[in-house]
């Protein structure tokens, strides 16, 4: 999962006197998450010098997100809800009858018990 919160990568250690900060150096979180991170770099290749490229399969095997994707076998996701709000309401009409029958009074003494 990737956060919707961005941190600052760069670590500054002071400002000269136009307000620019001198010696910007990356700070550690960033440096150690780009150490560990997967690299597919073929690329770029051509600009590095000794470019990594070991997680090029495992990249070419993610599927990547985009507005409007779907999947390509949804019937059974639909078959599956529809057969649970099917249930649901089926299961919430029961749970009314049976309230409504142990509500409803029967006199024995007049004519109401007479079917």
């Amino acid at each position: 999962m990737v956060s919707e919160y961005c941190i600052a990568c760069n670590a500054a250690d002071g400002a000269n006197n136009n307000g620019y900060y001198e010696d910007v150096e990356l700070t550690e979180i960033c440096d150690e998450s780009y150490a560990k991170a997967a690299k597919c770099e073929n690329a770029i290749a051509s600009s590095l010098s000794s470019p990594d490229n070991s997680a090029c399969d495992y990249m070419s095997k993610l599927y990547m997100y985009e507005v409007g994707y779907a999947p390509s076998n949804q019937s059974t996701a639909v078959a599956l809800a529809v057969i649970f709000g099917l249930s649901t309401v089926a299961l919430a009409a029961i749970a009314v009858k049976a309230t409504m029958d142990t509500k409803r009074k029967i006199g024995l003494n007049d004519d109401s018990a007479v079917v």
